[in-house]
């Protein structure tokens, strides 16, 4: 059923017309509120409810029926330090704490996750530690943490579309004096950054820009291509991400409700790569959602 955006009258009246019965599966609504409302009658009734947008992991608590498609940012900052510990452990390793953005917080743990890598490993004898830098309005506080050396390798943890846009030009424009132009510098960051229309293609090559995209189409692979064909012969348009996104869950939940009558089985843990997304729901409490 449409619920026609952030109308919570609208969730309120399906939600009386529909029975428990006939209902196997909910997925959506997108809005918060209208979510928290359907996941209430989901537990009532014991019905599966996926949210397919980002939601707090909070969400999850004290309703085992919940399942979040979409991880948070603390789950994606776990491949990060992956990769950080794997690629990057002996360069000269930063994390960028901007006074004024809330996701500052992620910063410790992204240390902390970064030195339990490190101490699951057979070899620990060479190894950086993440060096941490208070940042406010004056960016050039960054420069003499640089290292000609040793790839800077620089975590940004920032939304801030300002302060973001104003540190990529100062680095870009600092690699492209004659006293840097030996320098390295890798940035980790989050998704959010390449909606930031005003910030140059150029400077995300040049910073070497890293981060963890929950979604990604390879328009090369030949079942997106059929997809995209059958889409647009079907329903006469392009399929957008969201398009991609829904078929993912629907199939893989879908063949895990027909083949096994349910959705709380094993095959839940199992890694599913679908066309969009690779999709694995672990169970975060007893009385928690997935």
């Amino acid at each position: 059923s449409d619920t026609n955006g952030d109308d919570t009258l609208r969730v309120k009246k399906i939600l009386q017309q529909l029975s428990a019965d006939t209902v196997d599966l909910i997925l959506g609504p997108l809005y918060f509120d209208n979510f928290r409302l359907t996941a209430a009658f989901a537990l009532q009734n014991q019905i599966p409810i996926v949210s397919p947008v980002k939601q707090s992991n909070k969400l999850l608590l004290g309703n085992p029926f919940i399942f979040k498609a979409i991880p948070s940012k603390t789950t994606t900052l776990k491949e990060i330090c992956n990769m950080v510990a794997d690629s990057f452990k002996t360069e000269n390793l930063l994390a960028i704490a901007h006074n004024t953005s809330k996701e500052q917080e992620l910063i410790a743990p992204y240390i902390q996750t970064y030195n339990h890598q490190i101490l699951s490993v057979d070899d620990t004898t060479l190894y950086a530690s993440i060096k941490t830098i208070a940042v406010d309005q004056d960016i050039t506080v960054v420069l003499s943490h640089l290292r000609a050396d040793q790839n800077n390798v620089i975590f940004v943890p920032s939304t801030n579309q300002t302060f973001i846009t104003k540190l990529f030009s100062f680095l870009a424009t600092t690699l492209n004096q004659k006293k840097y132009e030996n320098y390295n510098i890798t940035l980790l960051g989050l998704e959010e950054w390449v909606g930031f229309e005003n910030i140059e293609l150029s400077y995300f090559q040049k910073l070497n820009v890293h981060y963890c995209t929950t979604q990604h189409i390879n328009f090369e692979d030949a079942e997106v291509d059929k997809f995209i064909k059958k889409s647009i012969d079907q329903e006469k348009v392009y399929p957008s991400k969201n398009t991609f996104l829904g078929f993912d869950l629907a199939y893989f939940l879908g063949k895990n409700l027909t083949e096994k009558g349910t959705l709380f089985s094993e095959n839940l843990s199992n890694t599913f790569n679908g066309l969009s997304i690779n999709l694995s729901f672990l169970k975060t409490g007893v009385e928690s959602g997935f």
